[in-house]
């Protein structure tokens, strides 16, 4: 069941969206910014009150013309409308403005200013009541502030309460409160209430309860819109106080009948929950009723909002049902989740429970989840009845910390439910804390669990430190969970005390066609049971890879560092970024080293593309990456070259040839001094050789020394590798 219990719901007249005029229509001109009611002595004038009155009563008053049974129109001109009289009145006498019955009606602030409907902090501004529908368009709402008394739907809305549906569009609510109840700048009843926002302006409102900005319990539908800087909470104990920005819950939909609540290109910035164990710094989706509905947020994106519990950027917790959440092409960056001492925290940029998830073509980048407890999933933290589908997405450079408790999954926390990585990057996420586990992806405890990564790169993700001895699964850890590896890169993860791939109480490896290697002297694999697909290409052999093609121990794997490698743009219009990955240099053991057999996808079939969507070609290379024709040829393997002595000085000058652009030296140390040169192009470069300390000492003394010599090269966007070469000096008096 929901967290939400609606006390005094209504129920209301079938949703029907405000239209074009049509015949019989009135439109009623406002003439004047003073506040008069319908009882005031006619003045000549037409005030916003009583064009209201006419509109619902289809009565003259005043001036204003009689409303008719079709829409009316009530056309404001800009100015300030600033209300006048006691709160809690609802027959549009004093107070806030109350349109009590009639047909549909627009009002509409015209193209010039937006005129500013002010509540003066005495009252709400407009209460929407039984009238078919109501559309505002071209307003400013500003300084609403809902009464104290009467039932929790009576006290929702500080800036407008919607008893019937309504549109906004093209309109602002700035610095609107929710008192003692939920909406700061629009509230509903109930789920007979549908909410349109088009195009519109949130910034400053606050709730005492959940939806600093809007709370709506019905259909949902929000386009083209920004908030800012709305606050949920602090609310009563035992109050729920999720949504910064949005509460929406959507009512019982058949599943494939349309989204209840839909967000589409739209902007949440600054928005907060203040209050322990609250969901969603932005928006907060609690999905009400039994029935298995959909939900889609698209191309919008969430910026540095901060909840007190879950979910810095979203949170979606629904009902008994199971429910379909649809986000993407998103971006979520610098959200938090900084919760209260003793308590726990989770989902840095979501927080997901009890759904099917789909979440693609998005950038989760640099959110944060901190406590003094328990801490999980830096990017998005799952709960063990999730399944999360995440395709084409970046989950990178996201962290959680732990002073003392569990840290688990800087990047993605998929406790005991189903994660599946197509074509994404989870890179450079880290995990610190009491326990440390799970720099990239923690998944478990429990057998349920599972994690399957096709086409993908885990890369430069670390775990720990933590307490002495903890800091375990760098890129990956599994506690009872099965996971299983298809044409990925893992590379470069590390861990505080050691394990790039961390597997306990049971848990199974299942590698085909992938990349594996570590940062430092980090090991690859430790513990559960490792099995191979085969045509793997790692380093050592801590995951005792030795199924046909497989190559382990110190093959050449020639890796580039993470970039941008003509990847597809991803994250929010305006805000994207680019699906990096990992690419593979000319030497590269990858190349060519899959077949069609073993380059497929969890279900078996081909792969045809690489990570970015580039064609696989030949025999399909190892990795998320497929070198294409015309890639930028750099290589980490150079050659040595002729040798060319000075005898009188002992001395020599090496040849080294470069296959491209980089940086080419010796490693000095206490026999040859340093040198580094620049390559600009593929070229033959010439580094001196020189002794120093004791080698110096017994070239001096004899004719000659052999020694080998340390050789690196680091080409321009790739990896280091260093060779020895055996040299032999000369010298003659």
């Amino acid at each position: 069941m929901s967290r939400f219990l609606a006390a005094g719901v209504l129920a209301f007249a079938a949703f029907s969206m405000v239209g074009p005029a049509t015949a019989g229509a009135s439109t009623i001109a406002v003439t004047t910014t003073a506040d008069q009611n319908n009882a005031a002595p006619n003045n000549g004038q037409c005030s916003l009150r009583e064009a209201i009155y006419a509109a619902s009563n289809n009565v003259v008053s005043d001036t204003c013309i009689a409303g008719s049974t079709t829409l009316d129109t009530i056309s404001v001109p800009a100015g300030t409308y600033k209300i006048t009289g006691a709160a809690g009145e609802d027959a549009n006498a004093v107070g806030d403005y109350d349109l009590t019955g009639g047909g549909p009606v627009l009002i509409d602030g015209g193209s010039g200013a937006r005129p500013v409907l002010d509540g003066a902090g005495l009252d709400r501004v407009l209460q929407v009541g039984t009238n078919a529908a109501t559309e505002l368009r071209h307003l400013e709402i500003d300084n609403g502030r809902s009464p104290v008394a009467g039932s929790p739907a009576a006290r929702r809305g500080g800036g407008v309460l919607a008893l019937s549906p309504l549109t906004v569009t093209d309109s602002a609510f700035k610095a609107n409160t929710s008192q003692s109840e939920a909406g700061g700048a629009i509230g509903t009843p109930g789920p007979t209430v549908p909410v349109t926002i088009l195009n519109s302006q949130f910034d400053g409102n606050s709730s005492n309860l959940s939806g600093g900005a809007v709370f709506a319990l019905g259909t949902l539908k929000v386009t083209g819109s920004r908030f800012t800087n709305n606050k949920a909470g602090p609310g009563p104990a035992s109050g729920v106080k999720d949504g910064g920005a949005i509460l929406a819950a959507g009512p019982d939909t058949p599943s494939g009948t349309g989204h209840v609540v839909d967000i589409d290109t739209s902007t949440f910035s600054g928005n907060s929950t203040t209050t322990a164990d609250a969901f969603g710094g932005a928006v907060a989706i609690d999905a009400t009723g039994a029935a298995a509905s959909d939900y889609s947020v698209t191309n919008s994106a969430f910026t540095n909002n901060v909840s007190d519990g879950y979910g810095g950027g979203l949170s979606f917790t629904p009902g008994a049902a199971t429910r379909v959440l649809v986000l993407d092409r998103l971006t979520f960056d610098g959200n938090q989740v900084i919760s209260e001492p003793g308590k726990p925290a989770s989902g840095g940029a979501i927080k997901l429970a009890a759904a099917v998830a789909s979440i693609s073509h998005s950038y989760i980048h640099g959110n944060t989840v901190a406590s003094d407890t328990q801490v999980h999933g830096g990017g998005i933290s799952g709960s063990s009845d999730v399944t999360m589908v995440v395709s084409d997405t970046a989950i990178s450079g996201n962290s959680i910390a732990a002073t003392a408790g569990e840290a688990a999954g800087g990047g993605i926390y998929g406790y005991s439910g189903h994660v599946a990585l197509l074509r994404t990057t989870v890179a450079n996420n880290s995990a610190k804390g009491g326990q440390t586990f799970g720099g990239g992806i923690d998944s478990g405890p429990g057998v349920t669990g599972t994690v399957d990564v096709v086409n993908s790169t885990i890369a430069g993700n670390s775990a720990g430190p933590g307490d002495p001895g903890t800091g375990d699964g760098g890129g990956i850890d599994a506690e009872g969970s099965a996971v299983r590896l298809f044409s990925s890169t893992l590379a470069d993860n590390t861990a505080y005390a050691g394990r790039a791939v961390n597997l306990s109480n049971g848990a199974t490896l299942t590698t085909t066609n992938s990349i594996l290697t570590a940062g430092g002297n980090t090991p690859i694999c430790y513990g559960g049971t490792v099995t191979s697909g085969g045509h793997n290409v790692a380093t050592g052999g801590t995951c005792g890879l030795t199924a046909a093609g497989d190559k382990q121990g110190n093959p050449n794997l020639d890796l580039g560092t993470l970039g941008d490698n003509s990847g597809p743009a991803i994250g929010a219009p305006g805000a994207t970024s680019v699906l990096q990955t990992v690419p593979i240099g000319d030497g590269s053991a990858a190349i060519d080293h899959g077949d069609k057999a073993h380059c497929v996808d969890q279900s078996a079939a081909y792969l045809t593309t690489d990570e970015r969507g580039k064609q696989r070609v030949g025999s399909c290379d190892t990795g998320a990456y497929e070198k294409q024709p015309g890639d930028p040829g750099f290589s980490n393997n150079f050659k040595f070259g002729k040798l060319k002595l000075n005898r009188k000085k002992g001395t020599g000058r090496l040849q080294v040839k470069v296959p491209g652009p980089g940086k080419v030296a010796i490693i000095g140390g206490k026999i040859v001094k340093s040198v580094k040169k620049t390559a600009k192009k593929k070229s033959t470069v010439t580094l001196p050789i020189k002794l120093k300390g004791k080698a110096a000492r017994i070239l001096s003394h004899s004719a000659a020394i052999k020694i080998s010599i340390p050789f690196k090269f680091t080409p321009t966007g790739g990896e280091s590798r260093v060779k020895y070469h055996s040299v032999k000096l000369v010298r003659k008096g």
